[in-house]
């Protein structure tokens, strides 16, 4: 069986300064195979850029760190490691935002570098950007974080064209040039994400979700699968509730 190549299970991180502590990825879990280009986006603060360099140690430098869980590149665990930046063969090329600010023909040629790479090194790609036009021209799959956690994965088709989540729904509402009717005002999603200085038991987009149930403000919804798709999941007490009542 084909393993991954960078793989995070139950990972936490903790921010450190000395006004305050925040809980930038919460027992976040992902995987990439061999040869896939796995996009992650969400929000700014959503914990893309810390879930994935913070592992590798490329964190910047001000900040105290408490990281647990999980993290493996090519088979190596990337924690309690003094050398955790891996050089050599490197099977896993991680891209943070690497079309911000550019115009369109950078951004293009910019992709297309990193397809090229790809496919000439025939190693996996972390794509972490908050532009979904990015995700659709160029990903296999996606991972869509909310405050440090993943709440919706899957192949990029599936996530673009059947969101289960109502964050994921809410990402894509916002972006004019993904909806049906181009005339239509585009809607942002309500209110803002949660101080994550403060933890929280019940699920983080309560409050913002249209959909919220009694249950969202008590417990943590974990991932479940998605039926007739053997790799999409999503942690949603009411996305749960209409998949079993189908």
């Amino acid at each position: 069986m084909t393993q991954p190549v960078f793989q995070i299970e139950d990972l936490v991180i903790d921010l450190y300064t000395e006004q305050v502590s925040v809980r930038a990825v919460d027992t976040a879990s992902l995987s990439v195979m061999p040869g896939e280009i796995l996009a992650i986006v969400g929000e700014s603060g959503s914990g893309k850029t810390v879930m994935t360099l913070g592992p590798l140690g490329l964190l910047p430098e001000g900040v105290s760190v408490d990281i647990r869980g999980s993290a493996v590149c090519g088979g190596q665990s990337l924690l309690n490691r003094s050398d955790r930046v891996l050089a050599g063969n490197p099977r896993v090329l991680i891209a943070d935002e690497p079309t911000t600010a550019l115009d369109a023909t950078v951004q293009a040629q910019i992709l297309e570098l990193i397809k090229d790479i790809q496919q000439q090194e025939d190693i996996a790609v972390v794509l972490i950007t908050h532009d979904i036009g990015v995700v659709a021209s160029v990903a296999d799959r996606v991972a869509v974080l909310y405050t440090g956690r993943v709440v919706e994965s899957s192949t990029v088709a599936q996530v673009l064209t059947a969101p289960v989540h109502p964050y994921t729904q809410g990402l894509l509402a916002s972006v004019p040039n993904l909806r049906a009717n181009s005339n239509e005002v585009p809607k942002g999603i309500p209110g803002s994400s949660p101080d994550q200085s403060r933890l929280r038991t019940g699920c983080p987009f309560d409050t913002r979700c249209s959909r919220m149930l009694p249950v969202c403000a008590t417990q943590r919804p974990a991932l479940i699968p998605v039926p007739e798709d053997g790799i999409h999941v999503t942690a949603c007490h009411a996305a749960q509730a209409e998949l079993e009542s189908a």
